[in-house]
C-alpha cells in the first residue's frame, strides 16, 4: 500500500497537484531523468538527425525486440507509418484497401495518399472493431490489403481475420497505433499480420510526441519501407520509387528509448483505471467492449458505450461531463465516409490526391454503409486512463459520469 500510494503521490507531481474535479489536470507524458539522460546524450553528440545518429536504430530494433518483430522502420508519425506500410505493399492508383469506418481518420487518409480507395467493412459492437464476416461481404477482385484496428487498444479478431485473408491472398497491415502491449492469444499485436503500425504521438501508451514505426517480418518489405521512408533512395542518391522524407528524429528516439523502459508500467497503471471503470459504472444504463479469454487490451481509452435513449443528447453529456471538470470525449462522433472529402465528391473533389479514382462515380459510400458504426459512434465516449492520472481520478470521473447521466436518461 505504502509503495502505491508512493508511485501516486509522484504522478500528482507530474502535473503539480491533487487531482480534484475543481480543476482536472490536462494529460501530459510522464517524464522523468531516463528522458533527460537520453536526450542529452544526443544532444551532445551533435548529430540530431537519423542519418547521422544511430539512436534511431537502437530504438527500432529495441521496439521491435519488445514486441516480438524481426524489423522494425522508425518514422515520424503513426499516420506516415500507415502510408510507408501501404507504399511497401505497392498499394496504388484504384486499388482498394479494407477498413474499419469507426477509428481514427488516418487508417483511411493513408490509403488515399496512395491514390487507392477505402472500402469500409462494418464493425462488431461488441468490440468495437471490424467485424471479419463484414470483412469478407466487402472483398473485391481489386482487394489489395486489408487494415484492421486494435482500437482504443483492444485486440480484433485476427484468427478470423487472416483466415479471410489467407484465402483470397490479400495481406494484412495491422493498425496498433492504439494497442501498444496488447495481448491477442498469447502473442503480442503487431506480429499478427504481414505489417504492423504504431504511433508514439503524446497520447498513445508510449510517447516520443510525435512518431511511429512500422514492424514486420519480412526482410524485403523492411528494405521497401526503408525506401520508401527515405525519399525513395536506396543507396546515395539512387531514387528507386516515389518516396517520403518520413524520417524520426534522433531526439524523438531518445525519448522513445526510455519511454520504452517504462512501458509495462504504464500499461498496468491503464489496467487499473480501465478495472475502475467497470467497476464505478457497473449499474448505469452503459456497455463496454467484451475482452474474450486470451485477449487483453493495452487500454488506451477507455469506451462506454451509452443507452440508445442518450443518442440525441451526447454533445449536451460531454458539455456537463466538462462542467464537472471530468475529463471525457467524444472521438469519433460519425463514420470516417461521412468525412466530407470521402463521403461528398463531386462538391469536395480537389480535396483528393493526384487524380483519385473516388472522383466521379466509380466508388459511392452509401448512407447505412456500415450500420453498427453510425450507430456505435453516435453513442460512444471515451475515458482517460494515462498514467499521469491517478487512480483517483477514474473515481472522481466515474461520479461525475453517476451524477450528469441520470439527467439525459429519458
Amino acid at each position: 500500500m505504502k509503495s502505491a500510494a508512493k508511485a501516486e503521490k509522484k504522478q500528482l507531481a507530474a502535473f503539480g497537484g491533487k487531482p480534484e474535479l475543481k480543476k482536472m489536470p490536462v494529460q501530459k507524458i510522464i517524464i522523468d531523468e531516463n528522458e533527460y539522460g537520453e536526450v542529452l546524450r544526443v544532444l551532445k553528440s551533435g548529430h540530431l538527425n537519423a542519418l547521422t545518429n544511430d539512436v534511431v536504430g537502437r530504438f527500432e530494433r529495441k521496439f521491435a525486440e519488445w514486441n516480438g518483430a524481426k524489423y522494425g522502420i522508425a518514422v515520424n508519425s503513426g499516420t506516415a507509418a500507415l502510408h510507408v506500410a501501404l507504399a511497401a505493399l505497392d498499394v496504388g492508383p484504384g486499388d482498394e484497401v479494407i477498413v474499419p469506418p469507426y477509428t481514427f481518420i488516418a487508417t483511411a487518409s493513408a490509403v488515399l495518399q496512395q491514390n487507392a480507395v477505402p472500402v469500409f467493412a462494418d464493425i462488431d459492437p461488441r468490440s468495437l472493431n471490424m467485424d471479419p464476416a463484414q470483412l469478407e461481404k466487402k472483398i473485391t477482385s481489386r482487394t489489395r490489403a486489408i487494415i484492421p484496428v486494435h482500437l482504443f487498444g483492444m485486440p480484433a479478431d485476427m484468427d478470423s481475420i487472416n483466415r479471410i485473408a489467407r484465402k483470397h491472398k490479400i495481406p494484412v497491415i495491422e493498425d496498433a497505433c492504439q494497442a501498444h502491449g496488447a495481448i491477442y492469444k498469447g502473442k503480442k499485436v503487431g506480429t499478427l499480420g504481414r505489417m504492423s503500425c504504431f504511433s508514439f504521438q503524446e497520447s498513445k501508451n508510449m510517447a516520443t510526441g510525435e512518431g511511429g514505426i512500422v514492424l514486420t517480418n519480412s526482410k524485403k518489405l523492411d528494405a521497401q519501407a526503408r525506401i520508401v521512408r527515405h525519399i525513395g533512395m536506396r543507396n546515395k542518391y539512387e531514387y528507386v520509387t516515389l518516396g517520403y522524407n518520413y524520417r524520426l528524429p534522433a531526439l524523438s528516439a531518445a525519448v522513445g528509448l526510455a519511454q520504452l523502459r517504462k512501458l509495462d508500467a504504464f500499461n498496468r497503471h491503464r489496467a487499473r483505471m480501465a478495472g475502475i471503470y467497470r467497476k464505478e459504472l457497473d449499474g448505469l444504463p452503459v456497455s463496454f467492449i467484451v475482452e474474450p479469454a486470451g485477449y487483453s487490451s493495452a487500454n488506451h481509452l477507455f469506451p462506454v458505450v451509452l443507452d440508445v435513449k442518450f443518442k440525441s443528447h451526447m454533445a449536451g453529456i460531454i458539455d456537463a461531463l466538462l462542467a464537472e471538470n471530468a475529463p471525457a470525449w467524444w472521438v469519433y462522433p460519425e463514420p470516417i465516409y461521412n468525412v466530407p472529402f470521402f463521403g461528398k465528391r463531386q462538391a469536395y473533389k480537389n480535396e483528393c490526391p493526384f487524380s483519385c479514382p473516388l472522383r466521379g462515380n466509380k466508388y459511392v459510400y452509401k448512407k447505412n454503409e456500415c450500420p453498427n458504426a453510425e450507430d456505435i459512434a453516435a453513442r460512444t465516449i471515451v475515458l482517460p486512463t494515462a498514467p499521469c492520472y491517478p487512480e483517483s481520478v477514474a473515481r472522481a470521473v466515474s461520479k461525475a459520469m453517476r451524477k450528469v447521466l441520470p439527467y439525459f436518461y429519458k
